[in-house]
C-alpha cells in the first residue's frame, strides 16, 4: 500500500522564504494565521527580506541564486523547529510545512 505525503503551508509563503535567511523574530510571529488572527495583507515579510539584503523584484522576490542547497537545508531545520507536531499538516500558529515537500525531494535526489 502506497502512503501519500502532503504538506500545507500557512498562506504566508514568505515565512518559508524568510527561514532561508534568518531566524524568525517575535514580531514575525504576530503575523501567524491562527483561530484568533485571520489572514491580513501585509508587506512585513517583504520588508524583512529586503532589510536582510535579499534582492527583491518588483512583484516576485524569489531569486534562485539566494536559495542554494545550504540555505534550503537551513530553512528545513528552522521550519522543523517551528512545527511543533509533525502530524499537524495545517498548523494554526507561526509555522510552515513546506519543508516536508523539500525533505521528500531531497531524499529522491
Amino acid at each position: 500500500m502506497r502512503r501519500n505525503h502532503y504538506a500545507v503551508s500557512n498562506p504566508f509563503f514568505e515565512i518559508w522564504l524568510l527561514l532561508h535567511h534568518d531566524e524568525p523574530k517575535e514580531e514575525d510571529k504576530l503575523f501567524a494565521i491562527t483561530d484568533d488572527h485571520n489572514y491580513e495583507k501585509t508587506n512585513h515579510f517583504r520588508v524583512r527580506l529586503r532589510d536582510l539584503g535579499v534582492p527583491l523584484r518588483k512583484e516576485k522576490h524569489i531569486n534562485m541564486d539566494h536559495y542554494n542547497d545550504e540555505k534550503i537545508r537551513l530553512a528545513i531545520e528552522r521550519a522543523m523547529a517551528l512545527h511543533m507536531d509533525r502530524n499537524d499538516r495545517n498548523p494554526r500558529y507561526f509555522a510552515t510545512t513546506v519543508y516536508m515537500i523539500l525533505e521528500k525531494m531531497m531524499e529522491m535526489l
